[in-house]
């Protein structure tokens, strides 16, 4: 079960919903020393103790965050901040 679920609706071709995801994951794997991979239109992400994924559809795009041990205590920093940042890339999307 995942520890971070988000999902925004959104009314972007999916290919600028793409483009938001992958400003999201960048800004992930600055913050968090993350690595992410496209696989469709999925991008899956990872580090020591920290993975998950970014699913974009024609209608949202929903992240799912899995968080080890040492990481959990700061779940909600981290979902309000995922979270925020999301909604700023899709408005510049738009």
């Amino acid at each position: 079960m995942a520890d971070i679920r988000i999902a925004r609706a959104h009314g972007l071709p999916v290919s600028r919903a793409k483009a938001a995801a992958q400003a999201a994951a960048d800004d992930l794997g600055r913050d968090y020393a993350l690595t992410s991979r496209w696989q469709g239109n999925t991008l899956h992400f990872e580090r020591a103790g920290v993975r998950g994924w970014i699913e974009v559809s024609p209608s949202q795009i929903a992240l799912e965050i899995h968080l080890g041990f040492l990481l959990k205590v700061f779940k909600s920093s981290i979902e309000k901040s995922v979270g925020s940042r999301l909604d700023e890339l899709l408005a510049i999307q738009k």
